[in-house]
């Protein structure tokens, strides 16, 4: 395969790579460069509505992201449904901050 840019410096995925990756239109990708190798990825959804993420698979969810804000948004997930966090009131509360409002 051998796609070329366009005078915008758009690249088009070949069909074959879109359907192997499942890429469709509207769907965000990741792209880094590494020791002078474009790595495309398709950013995955860590907040899948049909999987929730849990205390035992979380360790599975995070070996399939590429971004590191989404693994951080797994563990804020996973935390809030095992009921390991707090309010910001409740957090300056605990801490005798004043809060306003």
């Amino acid at each position: 395969m051998t796609p070329t840019i366009d005078a915008k410096g758009r690249v088009t995925i070949p069909a074959e790579v879109r359907r192997a990756l499942g890429i469709r239109e509207g769907d965000t990708l990741f792209l880094s460069v590494e020791a002078g190798v474009v790595r495309l990825a398709k950013a995955a959804n860590p907040f899948d509505p049909d999987e929730p993420i849990t205390d035992e698979n979380l360790p599975e969810r995070l070996a399939q992201v590429t971004n590191p804000f989404d693994g951080l948004a797994m563990i804020a997930e996973a935390d809030y449904r095992a009921g390991r966090t707090r309010t910001v009131r409740e957090y300056a509360s605990e801490r005798g901050i004043k809060l306003h409002g």
